[in-house]
């Protein structure tokens, strides 16, 4: 293992391939959780806090709904929105097997989330085109696929700005490397 300068909580395990990890029993109890430092990166800079209502947009299959809840110490009020019911359930067994109890998932689409809710703080980790990994070099890759990508994240973050309250914070993030899903679409809000 190495220590993570930038965050206590993590480390890198260097030469061990994933079949390996999971094996462990550490990690089969919930002890670890396995995500990559950039997809750590969100939730520390959301800064979360006890006592305050969070919401996670879109949370399967909730690396960093887990790492919310481990910030807070399991004392702010998190709410984890997760529209496909399989990988809501995913969302479910991930927090159980963490160990989180401050949780309340719903599976419901964010985007259709009623005005009346009202939140501290938003991680709004938008469903991409996925360009900033390797999927680039899947079949499923298309324009079709950046520009659906590009209009969910938009209404999301019209709803996110629509729910946050006043003084609230917001992180916007994507695994993407274009514009269209990151620049142009926050430039629209701006």
């Amino acid at each position: 293992l190495k220590n993570v300068s930038f965050y206590k909580n993590a480390f890198l395990v260097e030469n061990a391939k994933e079949d390996l990890l999971i094996n462990l029993n550490c990690y089969k109890n919930g002890e670890i959780y396995l995500q990559s430092l950039s997809s750590m990166l969100p939730p520390i800079i959301l800064e979360p806090k006890g006592g305050e209502n969070i919401l996670d947009m879109a949370a399967a299959p909730g690396g960093k709904t887990t790492q919310i809840a481990a910030i807070t110490q399991n004392k702010a009020y998190i709410t984890a929105c997760e529209k496909n019911k399989i990988r809501a359930d995913r969302l479910k067994y991930n927090l159980q097997k963490q160990g989180v109890g401050s949780v309340n998932v719903m599976l419901e689409d964010a985007r259709k989330l009623s005005d009346f809710f009202s939140f501290d703080k938003i991680l709004l980790d938008a469903p991409c085109s996925g360009s900033g990994t390797m999927s680039i070099f899947d079949d499923s890759f298309s324009k079709e696929l950046i520009d659906r990508s590009s209009k969910t994240q938009e209404e999301l973050l019209k709803k996110a700005l629509k729910i946050l309250k006043p003084g609230g914070e917001m992180v916007y993030s994507t695994c993407s490397i274009l514009a269209q899903e990151n620049e142009d679409v926050l430039r629209i809000f701006m």
